[in-house]
């Protein structure tokens, strides 16, 4: 009896004190190295970031990197690019801030980052594809393992694992049925924007977005061997247009591109805006995940884990310049995905009740060294 507790005491310590003494540095070039495996782990609980040999992603245009850079001018869509490869979740861009850049620092041969740009593919009531074209919406070459598409919904999970799971199976150098991955799975941003109605709106809700992502996380449960799945809480986009609407800089010449957010969110059109409404619809969404992650963790398998990250994004604290990008002053500026990608990287180290509520803004957020006794966290 009082070796359990013991046992107990010693386990508490070590929980509690975990990343305590750990280096916090602005290059991931300054972190040391772990210790080598001796062996390949058999416990998705026991996970290192030397262990991750694939990394993937499921979203939408924030997870594809569109739209990154500020343009003096407004674009039309078909010449709107996806910087795929600085994308803070699936970026591989030599020199790239990235969550990916991050962990080939320990995995040097880890594969499935982006590398690169290509034009906008995008998911309507219709299907998803190039301009008005329905049909294969994805560049393998630029894309890699990153499946996610601008404009999808969590209805549209089930196209995106059509396509990861495959490149999955056929990607060089990756043997599919032993090696680890990670995929990250943010999505929210459209299905919230239709919440108050529009062609899509019968797929918006928190129980259809629940049911979507459930179904999405089980099939990679059933066709995807020793992987981690890392939900992303979605960002509320009202506290995003409150930040932007009548800003200069969201007005550049050519047209004022802050009214893309009303054009694609129908809660902020019309006489009637409703944007509580696309705030508790994110709130029901968060929920959603977090019982997903909770149901994972309550029914344990050594080959597959589920993360929740909150991903509450402080808007509040943003430099406007700095974080979004006027093209549409909706999506992040390649300064906003290196900030998201340490943020990320950084939660990964650190259980649910550990993990930060809310990501506050700093271009010049540390960057957190793992130690040898650290591991990636999914409980």
């Amino acid at each position: 009896m009082c070796i359990n507790i013991f046992r107990f005491l010693a386990l508490s310590f070590l929980v509690t004190t975990s990343g305590a003494n750990a280096l916090r540095v602005m290059s991931i070039d300054q972190c040391p190295p772990l210790t080598p495996r001796t062996q390949q782990p058999f416990d998705v609980r026991t996970l290192r970031p030397d262990d991750i040999k694939a990394i993937a992603g499921l979203g939408d245009s924030y997870m594809a990197g569109a739209r990154m850079f500020a343009e003096n001018t407004v674009l039309p869509p078909p010449l709107i690019m996806e910087y795929r490869g600085l994308s803070y979740a699936m970026g591989g861009n030599p020199g790239a801030k990235t969550v990916p850049k991050f962990f080939q620092h320990y995995s040097p041969n880890i594969t499935g980052a982006s590398i690169g740009q290509r034009p906008t593919s995008h998911c309507t009531e219709i299907g998803c594809g190039f301009g008005t074209y329905v049909g294969n919406p994805y560049i393998p070459n630029v894309d890699q393992l990153n499946a996610a598409l601008s404009g999808a919904m969590a209805v549209n999970l089930d196209l995106e694992l059509d396509y990861l799971i495959l490149s999955l199976r056929r990607m060089h150098g990756l043997d599919f049925e032993n090696d680890w991955k990670m995929i990250t799975l943010n999505i929210g941003g459209n299905d919230q924007c239709s919440i108050c109605g529009g062609p899509r709106a019968d797929v918006a809700s928190p129980e259809k977005y629940g049911a979507f992502v459930r179904a999405a996380v089980e099939r990679i449960h059933q066709n995807v061997p020793r992987v981690i799945v890392n939900l992303l809480g979605p960002q509320k986009m009202s506290k995003v247009y409150n930040i932007t609407v009548g800003r200069k800089y969201c007005y550049p010449p050519g047209g004022n591109s802050s009214a893309l957010l009303v054009n694609v969110c129908e809660c902020l059109e019309g006489q009637n805006p409703n944007p509580q409404a696309m705030d508790d619809a994110v709130d029901g969404y968060s929920e959603k995940l977090r019982e997903i992650h909770e149901y994972y963790n309550a029914n344990p398998d050594p080959g597959f884990g589920v993360i929740y990250t909150p991903a509450d994004l402080d808007t509040s604290t943003y430099l406007l310049s700095e974080v979004l990008s006027n093209v549409d002053c909706i999506h992040p500026t390649v300064v906003g995905h290196q900030w998201l990608a340490k943020c990320l990287w950084n939660d990964l180290f650190f259980p649910l009740s550990r993990k930060r509520k809310t990501w506050t803004f700093n271009a010049n957020e540390k960057i957190y060294c793992p130690t040898d006794e650290d591991t990636i966290r999914i409980d």
